[in-house]
């Protein structure tokens, strides 16, 4: 049945116009959510939903329906939600830790908050210490306390300021950074030859005068 005035003449709807957001701007933002959206299911187990739910949202997004504030509110709180779950990760604030010798392992304890494991990567890097097992450590951080050994060889005697970086396995979500110094007493093989060296000469020296 169509629809008439009072007069019989049909009716006209206008719907109101609406200027369409950026193609390709609604395009990038989807991606870069869509990114950290499968970064954070790399840190999850496979069967976890909280991913896949977020991924469903951030299809809608693209949707003819929707308009730049609805897709703004979703954008933002796939964002809040993710940062609130990486917020469950706990680390330790800066100290110092001791070596008495060239080889030992720093320990660090790290807590999970949150009733699901994450795998997290640790990246170290530090001028006067090396690693053994690779600067890249990939982490399974069960819920609660986890404990956590890094080998480490001394370089260098004295101090030297050790940073651990957690990030999410493909490396995409950073998110934590730990601080931690460590000192070193003992004399590596090179340190050992030069300080006899050292005393050879002093000695030869006092000798001849």
């Amino acid at each position: 049945v169509a629809t008439v005035d009072d007069e019989g003449a049909p009716l006209v709807a206008r719907l109101r116009e609406r200027e369409a957001d950026p193609v390709t701007a609604v395009v990038d933002r989807w991606a870069a959510t869509q990114r950290r959206i499968t970064s954070f299911a790399s840190m999850r187990p496979p069967a976890d939903p909280t991913a896949p739910e977020w991924g469903l949202l951030n299809d809608q997004t693209v949707s003819l329906d929707a308009d730049a504030e609805t897709r703004s509110a979703l954008w933002d709180h796939i964002d809040v939600m993710i940062d609130k779950q990486l917020a469950t990760i706990q680390t330790p604030p800066p100290r110092l830790v001791v070596l008495p010798s060239r080889s030992g392992s720093i320990p660090l304890r790290i807590r999970n908050r949150g009733e699901v494991a994450m795998t997290v990567r640790m990246t170290t890097r530090s001028p006067r210490l090396e690693f053994p097992q690779g600067a890249s450590l990939d982490v399974l951080l069960t819920p609660g306390e986890n404990r956590i050994e890094i080998p480490v060889e001394v370089r260098a005697p004295g101090s030297s300021l050790l940073r651990i970086e957690l990030t999410s396995p493909d490396g995409v979500l950073d998110f934590r950074e730990v601080q931690v110094t460590v000192r070193s007493s003992s004399i590596s093989g090179v340190g050992a030859v030069l300080s006899i060296i050292s005393l050879v000469v002093l000695g030869l020296w006092w000798v001849l005068t």
